[in-house]
């Protein structure tokens, strides 16, 4: 039906009557005012915004600045200017709306232009502003329109086009609804899931027509009529779905940012450097982290062979875990319940388990990164224990890594000796938490000749003297006194009685 509408509109004589766009200033044409002190924005002239508030983090949903556009980079996209709607290291979502009477019940179709430019430039050429414009900020942009003229982009009545990224590109989009009364809203809505350093939404040329007839944004008497974008059915014109939760291969480590924590400061608890994280994880912007985020650590031990070189690590994601060698399960006695006599289903211990993987790889670069031309090592020790349990395993070099199987779930310590020649490059354990039915890989890294620091020897005589010889002569001090006492005493008692007996012999 558009199709035929269309055709016979382009094939009505010239300067027949078009349907009229029915926004106000929908080119962005008119003067805009100056822009508030307090807030930066400055609105095309019949138009409003919305701004999302709701933050978990300081970078998130930040009020953006709005201001006209006259080009360079990009030109707007026809006319002398455009909307921009822009932010710096943060994100935001919004919307720019504008309220038009109509007939009631009619069918109306919006339509709008809109260019994308997100991006973090490189440190060492952060003066070039033109980095390519990355998808990985997850910005999109889409236009609606509320049936009922309502103001709020996120009541559940908008109806709006399937959303879009026109990264670097201008891209047109469409959408059509039928008034619920006199007047609808169209919208003009982007936002983005990650925050970059350049963060620009551009908006131009939108039209609100009535009718089966849609046309190219322009003044209504221009005649330059074409179709719309293909539009998806009102049933998929849906929200933005949420995105995914990234899922990991067991065995992967990942540490989930904490409060205060920063890209740095997680590199250093890890041992690792900052370039290491990046490398593994995919950030759009180093300088912002955001609470709860997952950050790899270390890679499973199948994503490891699988790269064909350590860079590749940080793009891969595989789904083919460590293997595990099956554990004989003794079957559980049924249990029979005593009031009905019926027995319960058995339970399978077999998921509740965990395992943890370890082994010992040549670490020639001592990046303590196992990397596939690092072969694993023979002769050394690898033991996994807990309050209860104590397993170890000699490596071979061929077996590893070696799974030590069908354990309860809790905190274990994987501790491992470097072959005799070798000496760790890594921690020689780690405190392991196994979850119910998950397989852990750790991997330690050793290196040839590479002693570990070895502390002071303590000089055993000077310990003797001070711990033993001390004491012994502070023990027989007290007797010499009190012989020196007796003495003295005995000493005095003999000259008393010799006087007495010189005196006794005298008188006589």
């Amino acid at each position: 039906m558009l199709l035929i509408a269309l055709l016979v509109a382009i094939g009505a004589p010239h300067g027949a009557a078009q349907p009229a766009n029915l926004l106000r200033n929908g080119d962005f044409e008119a003067a805009f005012p100056a822009a508030s002190a307090d807030t930066a924005i400055s609105l095309p002239e019949g138009w409003d915004v919305w701004i999302a508030e709701t933050r978990t983090d300081v970078w998130m949903n930040q009020p953006p600045q709005i201001s006209a556009h006259g080009g360079p980079d990009p030109a707007p996209q026809r006319g002398d200017q455009a909307v921009r709607l822009r932010q710096t290291n943060a994100t935001f979502s919004a919307a720019l709306y504008q309220q038009v009477t109509v007939p009631a019940d009619v069918d109306v179709q919006a339509g709008a232009y809109a260019y994308l430019h997100t991006c973090t430039p490189d440190p060492a050429d952060a003066a070039d502003a033109r980095c390519p414009s990355s998808p990985e900020s997850g910005a999109f942009v889409r236009i609606g329109i509320d049936p009922a003229g309502g103001t709020n982009p996120i009541d559940p009545a908008v109806i709006w086009s399937a959303t879009a990224r026109p990264h670097d590109a201008w891209a047109q989009l469409a959408v059509s609804a039928t008034a619920a009364g006199d007047t609808v809203t169209i919208f003009l809505n982007v936002s983005q899931q990650w925050p970059t350093a350049i963060n620009r939404v551009y908006w131009d040329d939108a039209v609100l027509l009535t009718g089966d007839v849609a046309r190219t944004v322009g003044e209504a008497a221009s005649g330059a009529l074409v179709e719309f974008p293909a539009l998806p059915p009102a049933a998929e014109s849906a929200d933005q779905p949420e995105a995914a939760e990234p899922s990991y291969p067991p065995g992967t480590l990942i540490h989930v940012v904490q409060p205060g924590e920063t890209l740095d400061s997680v590199a250093i608890d890890y041992g690792l450097t900052r370039a290491d994280l990046l490398e593994r994880n995919t950030i759009p912007n180093p300088s912002l982290i955001r609470i709860g985020q997952p950050l790899v650590i270390r890679f499973s031990e199948t994503e490891r062979q699988a790269a064909s070189t350590p860079g590749d690590l940080g793009r891969r994601l595989l789904a083919d875990p460590p293997r595990v060698d099956p554990i004989a399960q003794a079957q559980p006695a049924p249990v029979v319940s005593a009031e009905t006599g019926a027995v319960a289903p058995s339970i399978d211990p077999a998921p509740q388990r965990a395992a943890i993987c370890a082994l010992i790889f040549e670490d020639l670069n001592q990046n303590r990164l196992w990397e596939t031309s690092e072969a694993r090592l023979a002769g050394g020790l690898l033991t996994v224990r807990s309050p209860v349990i104590n397993r170890d395993h000699t490596t071979t070099g061929a077996d590893e890594p070696v799974c030590f199987a069908d354990l309860t779930a809790g905190a274990y310590v994987a501790a491992a000796t470097a072959p005799p020649g070798y000496g760790l490059t890594t921690p020689d354990q780690l405190q392991v938490r196994a979850l119910p039915g998950e397989t852990i890989t750790v991997t330690f890294g050793a290196a040839p000749g590479l002693e570990p620091v070895a502390l002071p020897a303590a000089d055993p005589g000077a310990l003797t003297e001070v711990l033993v010889d001390a004491p012994a002569a502070r023990r027989t001090l007290p007797f010499f006194d009190i012989l020196g006492l007796l003495a003295f005493g005995l000493a005095g008692v003999t000259l008393v009685f010799g006087l007495g007996i010189a005196l006794l012999l005298r008188r006589r």
